[in-house]
């Protein structure tokens, strides 16, 4: 056997509603076979990672690759997700463009930094303020034009053109930096953390010598208790009204509607943030956000200019 792929029927209704976003990733020696276990996560409406199916393949190549993505597919009523995040790798990279060739690809951010992390730390520190700036450019540009530009400037200031660590970073700029994402949906995600937080719950189930059959019986156990934790969540956001509606907005009672309370208090948590910053008209549709206290948890210091037109892209 060379390839295993199985998906429940919970998983195949879940994936209609919550099917847009897929994290995909793969890990070693779940099972007495050494064969990568790869399950795909999805984000349901309450924020929680939720299992849409998984696999096991024998080798890490194109052919596996492949095999796997198609059967996913099929399961799920030949519907291709409309972007999938996952680690860098070529062979699986070529897989997604192969069978999903109209769903966005994004690489996890994480492996892509932390490939140079090392070998760039005593450079950075050679060039005091060059690490905060380049996470300022990689973090909060708004657009492709933007980050091009603060890039080149940053660049321009601190000499930097030689490193070819830094040229590592700019020649994949397209695979990870979320300006490049902007009209993409990847709800609160950058990496495949999503994929291997569940990796971790995983290892507390299951164990390398363990067969298939044994692996399969656990993953039922865990989905079960997902399938709770998701019944909990529905009953508490049907019952229960969220508290701390501290501003007069019209918009908080509207939302408080149709978002779960899990979601709402992640608007609530960016709304009261807003209310940091005071915005002033440059010229025409461009304005300027600057911190009326100094200091804003999270967003630190930093002074944000925007255009009016592309408001729902900073938001995101």
């Amino acid at each position: 056997m060379r390839n295993l792929f199985w998906a429940d029927g919970a998983a195949r209704a879940a994936y209609k509603e919550f099917g847009d976003c897929v994290s995909f990733d793969a890990t070693y020696m779940t099972n007495r076979y050494k064969m990568p276990f790869a399950p795909f996560i999805c984000i349901n409406n309450h924020g929680m990672s939720i299992q849409m199916g998984c696999g096991f393949m024998k080798d890490e190549t194109i052919e596996c690759f492949t095999c796997l993505f198609n059967n996913f597919q099929d399961a799920m009523g030949n519907v291709a997700p409309s972007t999938i995040i996952s680690y860098q790798d070529q062979a699986m990279g070529a897989a997604i463009a192969a069978v999903f060739p109209n769903t966005v690809h994004r690489n996890c951010r994480w492996h892509i930094v932390n490939k140079v992390q090392g070998p760039l730390g005593s450079y950075l520190t050679s060039k005091p303020g060059l690490a905060s700036e380049l996470n300022e450019c990689m973090d909060y540009s708004v657009s492709e034009a933007k980050y091009e530009a603060r890039w080149a400037a940053v660049i321009e200031k601190y000499k930097a053109h030689e490193n070819k660590h830094l040229q590592f970073l700019y020649e994949l700029r397209r695979l990870y930096i979320p300006a490049y994402y902007m009209e993409s949906f990847f709800p609160f995600l950058q990496s495949t953390a999503r994929s291997e937080g569940f990796n971790a719950v995983l290892k507390r189930y299951v164990n390398p010598q363990m067969s298939i059959l044994n692996f399969v019986q656990q993953y039922v156990k865990i989905q079960e208790k997902i399938a709770s934790a998701e019944d909990e969540n529905e009953f508490t956001s049907s019952e229960k009204v969220p508290s701390g509606l501290f501003s007069g907005y019209p918009s908080k009672e509207q939302v408080c509607k149709f978002y779960t309370r899990s979601i709402y208090f992640k608007f609530q948590c960016e709304l009261k943030l807003s209310t940091s910053y005071k915005i002033t008209n440059v010229s025409g549709y461009t304005y300027t956000l600057v911190s009326t206290k100094g200091f804003v948890f999270g967003y630190g210091t930093r002074v944000q200019s925007f255009c009016r037109c592309g408001l729902q892209k900073l938001c995101l």
